[in-house]
């Protein structure tokens, strides 16, 4: 798993009123927040045991992809196990709203921990 800028996070159309509930309505310029994401694994996913929910200030807003849910599950399972919880630093862009036909959905992505 390599991060290069960011891990996407995946299902984020399924959550777009939890982004509204997070920064608030569509604006002409968007949003660009950066908040703490919290990742809980969901060994009882009937998709995928590997599942890994992201949360956003108390907000389910997608899922890790499975490639990054296996390869970072161990470290999520570990961090809770010592930690009690396993965050994670993220910025989410979009949902602007221009009129129509030029709207933007909302994303999230998780920052690499070890970038500067």
């Amino acid at each position: 798993m390599r991060w290069n800028g960011g891990v996407t996070v995946v299902d984020q159309a399924s959550h777009q009123d939890a982004f509204v509930a997070i920064c608030g309505p569509r604006t002409p310029e968007g949003h660009d927040v950066r908040i703490l994401a919290q990742l809980v694994p969901e060994p009882t996913n009937p998709n995928d045991g590997n599942a890994v929910v992201v949360f956003a200030l108390g907000q389910r807003v997608g899922y890790l992809s499975p490639d990054d849910a296996k390869a970072l599950g161990g470290t999520v399972a570990r961090t809770i196990s010592r930690h009690k919880v396993a965050t994670c630093s993220a910025v989410i862009r979009g949902g602007w709203d221009r009129g129509p036909g030029d709207q933007g959905a909302y994303d999230i992505t998780l920052l690499d921990p070890n970038a500067g």
